[in-house]
């Protein structure tokens, strides 16, 4: 491969690794814990939850903290007791986003 491309996979690389305490938050997210619930448990401010929410978002190319947790999920980012394994379907949270996200067609 040549220098820049191997720079563009290595910004991109980098810019998908999580950090240790956004991967913290992360898997509190998953077991559907709010920001206040989250900041309470890692001992840090509300405002620094909402922070590593956006990071991890961005990072994961992610609209909205539904669509982050089901990313998350499918690239095995976290990890979920087995009695919520048993009631999630594959792609279910990415199936609903893209749904949601499909613009509805008018019939004429």
């Amino acid at each position: 491969m040549c220098a820049p491309v191997l720079r563009q996979l290595a910004q991109v690389a980098e810019r998908d690794m999580l950090t240790g305490r956004e991967g913290e938050v992360l898997q509190l997210l998953a077991k559907g814990q709010s920001n206040k619930s989250i900041a309470r448990g890692l001992d840090i401010a509300v405002g620094t939850v909402k922070t590593h929410v956006q990071s991890i978002m961005s990072k994961l190319d992610a609209g909205c903290r539904t669509e982050a947790v089901s990313v998350a999920i499918e690239r095995g980012l976290v990890e979920l007791p087995e009695s919520l394994l048993r009631h999630i379907k594959p792609h279910a949270f990415a199936a609903a986003w893209q749904a949601s996200a499909q613009p509805e067609l008018v019939q004429a």
